[in-house]
């Protein structure tokens, strides 16, 4: 009587017990190989590069909203979210607007397993990939810090907290050249943890890492078996017993030069051979890629997409019905709500961060009575399109309308997940009803 799971058998692989965090598990080296492994098919594989841009697109792009009943601070707010958000005002090197910082951040820590943003004293941010953090080929750390305290670059107190990252510039030949160590305050590491012992993020790209480079190569060789299958050759089945012409530059039977019995030019499109009895043309084929190769591919293909919790049918949008198609992107939209808030946690964070400093500079006005930075009412609302049945435009409209009646969703949850400001719409709806008084005042007859 035990558990089978841990009885080694001939079966499969023996079983270890090595428990090592994961820091150990992937060492410095290693973290290397796979980032670089990453990064390898990002550029030259369409599906891999598609599947990353298709997470980013739902996980990592959000429009601002405060909240509240203060229409002053609101616009101050928007305004100033506004400005923040420009690319000469938001990231340091003058490139990336806010939206495209986070993005980049999403992607980086997708593809690499976590990511840093710098705070600058200046109010500016820099995105720092990972591979930069890191305990240094070349250089030296300062006396005051001991090398071996730091773990993948990264040095943390005894509760996991971390307290410095060193950060590196990459050599040209190779290997990372110490720059500095960077107390945590002014780093906010962005991650994927995978586990709770761990001082550095791992990519979800890590166990598929290698079917991508199986079904990358796979691809390569089937469409070099389709060119070679495109250079095609005709061949002539001959009953009689001389040539068929053109063998070794000599002459036939009755001393005349010899020649082909047929000539054929593929170059002039559509032909007819006009063969003598008893002769025969085949042309050489190959049917390439065979079936089982595309529907081995199409496997495949589905298992890379499940690391990313990415539904089959978003890629190949023939794959389902309707029903199927809404089933996958309701299952996905559950799983992209995690994600999401913790990217909602980044941008809080970032945000607090960048109006503390202008209000210390004078650029934004003092906050009002009772409001501090960190309870400030905001929201951050994801892009999502709203998913509404072709065929019956009301069917939704109708079921949110009972949700609302029966008080199982507010007004400001629905207009949220629809990127409206409910405040916003009081207003408007106000303007509206005095605009129209003002029309045709209590009757339903325009004023002259």
């Amino acid at each position: 009587m035990a558990y089978d799971a841990v009885r080694s058998t001939k079966r499969r692989q023996a079983i270890t017990q090595e428990t090592r965090s994961e820091d150990e598990v992937l060492k410095s080296a290693d973290r290397k190989s796979l980032l670089s492994a990453s990064n390898d098919l990002r550029r030259n594989y369409v599906l891999a590069a598609w599947m990353l841009r298709k997470h980013v697109d739902y996980i990592a792009t959000f429009d601002f909203q405060p909240r509240g009943r203060d229409s002053g601070l609101k616009k101050d707010l928007n305004d100033f979210v506004e400005w923040w958000s420009h690319k000469r005002n938001f990231d340091v090197s003058n490139r990336f607007s806010r939206n495209e910082f986070m993005r980049l951040a999403e992607a980086t820590r997708t593809g690499q397993g976590d990511c840093f943003v710098y705070k600058i004293s200046s109010g500016y941010l820099q995105l720092i990939e990972g591979d930069r953090i890191a305990n240094p080929t070349y250089g030296q750390l300062p006396d005051r810090y001991n090398r071996n305290d730091f773990v993948h670059g990264v040095k943390i107190l005894k509760s996991g907290k971390p307290k410095f990252f060193i950060l590196n510039n990459r050599r040209e030949g190779g290997g990372y050249v110490y720059n500095s160590v960077v107390p945590a305050k002014y780093m906010t590491q962005h991650a994927y943890w995978d586990r709770v012992d761990t001082r550095r993020g791992i990519t979800p790209l890590a166990p598929v890492i290698n079917t991508l480079k199986d079904t990358y190569e796979g691809i390569t060789y089937a469409l070099a078996k389709a060119k070679v299958s495109q250079m095609f050759g005709l061949i002539f089945k001959r009953a009689a017993e001389m040539s068929i012409g053109e063998v070794d530059d000599g002459v036939d039977d009755t001393d005349d030069e010899d020649k082909s019995a047929y000539d054929i030019d593929f170059g002039k499109g559509p032909f007819v051979a006009d063969l003598d009895p008893g002769d025969e043309a085949d042309f050489l084929e190959s049917k390439t890629p065979s079936a089982e190769f595309r529907d081995f591919w199409e496997i495949m293909a589905g298992l890379v997409l499940k690391c990313l919790d990415i539904p089959y049918s978003f890629y190949n949008e023939s794959f389902t019905n309707y029903s199927g198609a809404r089933g996958a992107v309701l299952q996905y939209e559950y799983s992209a709500g995690e994600k999401r808030r913790q990217n909602i946690d980044l941008m809080n964070e970032l945000f607090r961060w960048r109006l503390g400093v202008a209000i210390v500079d004078g650029d934004f006005p003092r906050l009002p009575r009772g409001l501090t930075i960190n309870t400030i009412p905001i929201a951050w609302v994801p892009r999502t399109s709203p998913w509404i049945d072709p065929l019956n435009p009301n069917k939704e409209a109708e079921a949110i309308n009972k949700a609302v009646e029966g008080k199982v969703l507010s007004r400001q949850s629905l207009l949220r997940r629809m990127n409206i400001n409910f405040w916003d719409v009081i207003e408007e709806l106000a303007e509206e009803e005095e605009a129209i008084k003002e029309r045709f005042g209590g009757n339903n007859e325009p004023r002259e």
